[in-house]
């Protein structure tokens, strides 16, 4: 069957390591590296939010300056030239000014700095 002396030597062995003041240090030791990879893991982790918060700050800039111009453009331009016709152009008014664009940024922006 099986041999009881194999056995007995590897619990003497993990008996002798869990006693020695060695062991107790690698495992506060170990304890500390962890702290310290999460910690900068954490601080990876909030400057990718903080990143991708920026970049959707300038998207949305662009966006609401590119639509501006769209509208300045329908309104100034002569009818022959404007894409848009009157409903288009009140259900983009409605967009543009209901801050649908600004209520997003915010309650995207709040959900990453938390």
């Amino acid at each position: 069957m099986h041999d009881n002396s194999f056995f007995d030597s590897i619990n003497n062995i993990d008996s002798q390591s869990d006693a020695s003041p060695s062991n107790s240090n690698a495992l506060s030791s170990a304890r500390e590296e962890k702290e310290l990879f999460d910690i900068r893991n954490d601080a990876k982790i909030n400057k990718h939010k903080n990143i991708v918060l920026i970049i959707s700050i300038y998207l949305m800039f662009l966006i609401a300056t590119i639509a501006i111009i769209i509208r300045a453009f329908h309104l100034f331009a002569p009818s022959t030239w404007t894409w848009l016709n009157e409903n288009e152009l009140n259900t983009f008014d409605k967009l543009i000014f209901s801050g649908v664009i600004g209520g997003v940024l915010t309650k995207y922006s709040s959900k990453v700095i938390k």
